[in-house]
C-alpha cells in the first residue's frame, strides 16, 4: 500500500512539474572587445595573452575569435587563426607555429565577432620575430625517455629515466645496452641520479640517498668491465646541513670531482680529490642559477652552461663562483635540454625531435 501511494504521489508531482528550457539566452550587448599583449616571440612563434575573460552577459553572444597580422607599413590586417565558440570557449592565450618568417616587424590584433554579426577588435601590438643565430649540425636519434647523456672515446652514453645505460656508437649508429636499472629501487633513495661525467674509462653519477642526508655517494662505472663502485662518499657543505639538499657531478678529469650542490634556493661548487674524497676547493655560494635542464659542460678550457627558458635559449660562459660570463650564444633550438661538449662541439636535446643535435653557435 506504502509503494503505491508513493507511485501516485510521483506522478502527481511530475504532472505539476513546468517544464523549463536550458538553452542560453542571448542579448544584445556586443560593445566589449578583447586587450591582448605579446608574452613571447622567438623561433618564429609568438606567444599572445588575449586578457581577461568577457563578463558572461557577453562571452554568450560571442561566435568566434579572429587573429589578424599585417606586416608594419601595410594597410590591410590578414586572418591567420579562427577560434569558434562557444564550443571552445573564450581562448586566453595562443602560440603560433614555428612559421613567422624573421627579421620583420609586425603588428597583430584580435577581433571578437557576435552571433548577430557585429565585429569588435582589440588594441594592435607591435612585436619584432628576431632572428635566430646558429645552426643544427647533424643529429642523432636517442633511446626513448632519455635523462643524460655523455660523450666516451668515438662513442654516446646515454641514461634513460627507467635507469637504463646505453652505448650509442657514433660511427655506426648502432645503440647497446650497457645496464639495465643500475640504480636499486629503493624507497629511501631520492630521485636524483643526475648527470654523466666520462674520463677514461670510467663514468660517475652522483646518488642522493634520503638515508644519508649528510653526504652523496660517488657511482663509478667502469666502461670496459661495468663493474659499479660505490664506495665514495662526499660530505655536503655545512650551509646545507638541516636542509633539503641534491648533488650533481657535472666534471671529473682524473684528479678532481667537480660537484654542485642545490639547497633552499642557493647553490655551490666544490671540487673533491678523486682518490681521498677530501674537499681540495669550495667555492662561494650563489643564487639559484641551475634548474632541471640546465646543465655546465668544461671544453677543455673554460666552463660552459646551458640556459633553457620558455622562448629563450642560450649558452653561456660560466665561471665556478656562480656567474655568467662571455660569450652568449643563442641556443637555435626551440625546446632543448642538457649539454655536452665532444671535443669539438656542443651537442643539446632536441624534446621536439627525441634527437640529440650538434649546434654550430653563431653568438645572439
Amino acid at each position: 500500500m506504502l509503494k503505491r501511494s508513493f507511485i501516485i504521489l510521483l506522478l502527481v508531482i511530475m504532472s505539476c512539474t513546468e517544464q523549463v528550457g536550458i538553452e542560453p539566452e542571448f542579448n544584445d550587448n556586443t560593445d566589449w572587445a578583447p586587450q591582448i599583449t605579446v608574452e613571447y616571440n622567438n623561433y618564429r612563434r609568438v606567444q599572445f595573452n588575449f586578457g581577461d575573460w568577457p563578463p558572461l552577459e557577453y562571452e554568450r553572444n560571442l561566435a568566434s575569435l579572429f587573429l589578424q597580422f599585417r606586416i608594419v607599413g601595410e594597410t590591410r590586417f590578414r586572418r591567420i587563426a579562427t577560434f569558434d565558440l562557444p564550443a571552445g570557449g573564450f581562448r586566453s592565450f595562443y602560440r603560433s607555429d614555428p612559421v613567422i618568417p624573421e627579421g620583420i616587424e609586425y603588428e597583430a590584433r584580435l577581433a571578437v565577432q557576435y552571433r548577430n554579426g557585429v565585429e569588435q577588435v582589440s588594441n594592435t601590438v607591435p612585436f619584432l620575430m628576431p632572428v635566430v643565430k646558429g645552426k643544427i649540425l647533424e643529429s642523432i636519434a636517442l633511446p626513448p625517455q632519455t635523462y643524460e647523456f655523455g660523450f666516451y672515446k668515438t662513442s654516446l652514453l646515454v641514461l634513460s629515466y627507467n635507469y637504463e645505460l646505453f652505448h650509442i656508437d657514433l660511427n655506426t649508429l648502432e645503440t647497446t645496452q650497457l645496464l639495465s636499472d643500475f640504480r636499486p629501487v629503493n624507497p629511501l633513495y631520492s630521485s636524483y641520479f643526475d648527470d654523466i661525467a666520462v674520463y677514461g674509462d670510467t663514468a660517475i653519477f652522483a646518488e642522493n640517498r634520503w638515508d644519508e642526508p649528510d653526504k652523496m655517494t660517488v657511482v663509478r662505472v667502469n666502461l670496459l668491465t661495468l663493474e659499479i663502485d660505490k664506495s665514495q662518499k662526499l660530505p655536503i657543505p655545512k650551509a646545507s646541513e638541516n636542509s633539503y639538499y641534491s648533488g650533481s657531478i657535472f666534471h671529473y678529469d682524473g684528479s678532481d670531482i667537480y660537484v654542485l650542490w642545490s639547497f633552499e634556493g642557493q647553490q655551490q661548487i666544490e671540487k673533491f680529490d678523486t682518490v681521498t674524497g677530501e674537499m681540495v676547493a669550495s667555492y662561494p655560494t650563489f643564487e639559484t642559477l641551475f634548474y632541471g635542464e640546465d646543465k655546465i659542460v668544461f671544453d677543455g678550457t673554460s666552463f660552459w652552461i646551458s640556459i633553457n627558458r620558455y622562448f629563450d635559449n642560450r649558452i653561456v660562459g660560466f665561471n665556478l663562483n656562480g656567474a655568467i660570463v662571455a660569450p652568449v650564444h643563442r641556443n637555435p633550438l626551440f625546446s632543448s635540454g642538457g649539454l655536452a661538449w665532444d671535443g669539438d662541439s656542443f651537442w643539446v636535446y632536441n624534446r621536439e625531435t627525441g634527437s640529440l643535435d650538434k649546434l654550430k653557435l653563431e653568438g645572439l
